[in-house]
């Protein structure tokens, strides 16, 4: 199909895609920073049904657990693991009038082929998305939006995920887990953003500012 332009700062895009089965239909790209900016979060609570589902589906395949010493976080060290998204982000969501749809299984593309396909906690996708809604904050906040009203927006996005996700998936989140995940997640994105994308850097510094005010980190 084809695709308008995407690009960081984009409150919205739409693609048309012809499947071999289907008459063209059209997506919109979930990532809103204007919705986030004015407080509309209800698509929170569906994102965190269809990772629940997404997650169920990859759970069906191989298992595993952390050996010792091997998790991300000691909280995670023996807790299920499986295959996951890897890349897990709203850009890789599409809405259509039949729902939303998660694309991109290839995994993080700086990890080697063994690591995308290695088990791990389904929390990282949890916090990947979740980091990701901080980052659509620190979209509209350049953009002209309330700090303020953003942050409390970006706190109340982040509490519908994991609600919905937990009662959906039945598992129960570490909170101080997933809050270590994120804090790895936006070190590390600060790091890149530092050394190829200096532009982009005023993301993960409002959200490490983010997380120190609401998080303590």
């Amino acid at each position: 199909g084809t695709t308008q332009a995407v690009c960081q700062g984009a409150t919205s895009t739409t693609l048309t895609y012809s499947a071999p089965i289907s008459a063209p239909t059209t997506y919109s790209i979930v990532y809103s920073p204007a919705a986030l900016a004015a407080g509309q979060t209800r698509w929170a609570t569906q994102l965190g049904v269809i990772t629940a589902q997404m997650h169920r589906a990859l759970r069906a395949g191989r298992t595993s657990s952390y050996p010792a010493g091997g998790a991300p976080v000691p909280a995670l060290e023996g807790v299920l693991t499986h295959i996951v998204h890897g890349d897990f982000h709203v850009g890789q969501i599409l809405k259509s009038d039949a729902g939303m749809f998660v694309i991109d299984f290839d995994g993080d593309p700086l990890a080697s082929f063994e690591q995308k396909f290695a088990c791990q906690s389904p929390l990282l996708d949890v916090a990947s998305m979740s980091a990701s809604f901080i980052h659509a904050g620190m979209v509209s906040i350049k953009s002209g939006a309330n700090r303020d009203a953003v942050f409390t927006a970006i706190k109340q996005a982040r509490a519908e995920f994991e609600i919905a996700y937990s009662a959906h998936s039945a598992i129960d989140i570490d909170e101080s887990a997933l809050d270590e995940l994120v804090l790895q997640i936006e070190q590390r994105e600060l790091a890149y953003a530092r050394e190829y994308l200096p532009r982009w850097l005023y993301a993960p510094e409002g959200a490490l500012e983010y997380l120190k005010e609401f998080h303590g980190r």
